[in-house]
């Protein structure tokens, strides 16, 4: 018989022993969680470290990218016969030394884009937009009527007034509405409207409200093209099948014979001239004689006067009707930068729109009014050059992180 006294002490003993086990387990389960979430704030940690060091890499190469475009610029200033012109020649442009360079633990990625090398479609008209017209009709599956009628449903939905340039009189938004539904049912649904801006495009993302066009007409297919790195494995003058890398907007209206994609030339040849079947086969030309100057490296690779396109086929009448429908120029001021930065598996890229300028001004060590910039148009006036500046000013417009 078990003594009642034995049985307690062995049923506190199995108490203890329980609550002990139960209070080891509670204890184990804590550690292993506290543990868990340390590594998880570490890993946190070093990823936000990380993010940190691949926007600084980013950065850095947007730092080299700058520094191009000012050495260009005090390149082209020094030189005594002023060949100020931009080409893919030049030091911006080049690739070979901002592809994959390591840096930091890292490596960075960037790219220079010349924006007068594109159509602005800000300041299109109704005689260039059938320039966007062709180049709509190259890239995508549009026929050529189709196409202009969508360029010039472009134009409407930026100019002031309220008439359609393709209705005969009626209103840009009847008339657009109703061709679209008409000419492009299977792009626009039963509620789609035209409606217009009557002020200027603001980013390219507004052309997806325009039948037909895409995201990926507009950047390319995601799994093929890396909208974070536009055309950062092609030569600035490859042909694309992306729009975004034959427009641009912007300020500045001109194109720059030097860096132009063929596509838009070809298409502003087929507007210019009195045939436009000849249009393909010059622009070609223009293109061989472009690579011939590069190669040769003569006294400049670049294009120097729009003249010289008299020797790719153009006489000096269809030179005039390019001008009168576009101004067309060897220099450029407008640039877009995109840089990416890769550290520890991860990666940020910076978008940098700039203008790239050479200032003159002038400093007077006696007058403290004379340390501010002076606009060139000033310069001639100076008489003590002494302390002139000249500054090859990289100005940002606008940045974005992608």
């Amino acid at each position: 018989m078990i003594h009642p006294l034995g049985a307690g002490l062995r049923y506190r003993r199995s108490v203890i022993l329980i609550l002990t086990l139960w209070i080891a387990m509670i204890l184990t389960v804590m550690a292993y969680s506290t543990a868990y979430e340390l590594r998880i704030n570490l890993r946190l940690a070093r990823q936000s470290q990380d993010q940190l060091r691949a926007r600084a890499l980013a950065r850095t190469g947007l730092a080299k990218a700058v520094m191009d475009l000012r050495n260009d610029k005090l390149l082209g200033r020094a030189d005594p016969r002023r060949l100020l012109n931009d080409c893919f020649v030049d030091v911006w442009a080049q690739t070979e030394d901002k592809t994959d360079i390591r840096f930091g633990g890292g490596r960075y990625t960037v790219r220079v884009e010349d924006e007068q090398g594109k159509l602005n479609i800000n300041f299109i008209d109704q005689r260039s937009a059938p320039i966007l017209g062709f180049v709509l009709f190259r890239i995508a599956e549009f026929d050529i009527q189709t196409a202009n009628m969508l360029s010039f449903m472009i134009l409407d939905y930026q100019d002031s007034d309220s008439i359609s340039m393709a209705g005969q009189g009626e209103s840009e938004f009847m008339f657009w509405t109703q061709w679209a539904h008409d000419a492009m049912p299977s792009e626009v649904d039963e509620e789609w409207t035209f409606i217009p801006r009557n002020s200027q495009i603001l980013t390219l993302e507004e052309l997806l409200q325009f039948p037909g066009i895409t995201l990926k007409l507009l950047y390319g297919d995601p799994r093929e093209v890396d909208r974070r790195r536009p055309r950062s494995l092609r030569r600035n003058e490859d042909e694309s099948s992306i729009l975004a890398d034959y427009i641009t907007l912007g300020p500045v209206n001109s194109l720059n014979i030097n860096t132009v994609s063929q596509t838009v030339l070809e298409g502003l040849l087929r507007v210019a001239l009195a045939s436009p079947g000849g249009a393909p086969g010059i622009a070609t030309k223009v293109a061989d004689y472009r690579r011939s100057r590069e190669r040769e490296r003569e006294d400049s690779a670049c294009i120097t006067n729009i003249l010289e396109l008299e020797s790719a086929g153009l006489d000096r009448r269809s030179i005039n009707d390019m001008l009168n429908i576009m101004p067309i120029g060897t220099i450029s001021t407008l640039f877009t930068i995109t840089s990416r930065g890769e550290y520890g598996g991860i990666s940020k890229t910076i978008q940098v729109r700039v203008e790239a300028r050479v200032e003159h001004y002038r400093i007077n060590p006696d007058v403290p009014d004379t340390y501010g910039r002076r606009g060139g148009n000033r310069r001639p006036r100076l008489r003590d050059r002494d302390l002139e500046v000249i500054d090859p000013a990289i100005r940002v417009v606008a940045m974005r992180e992608l």
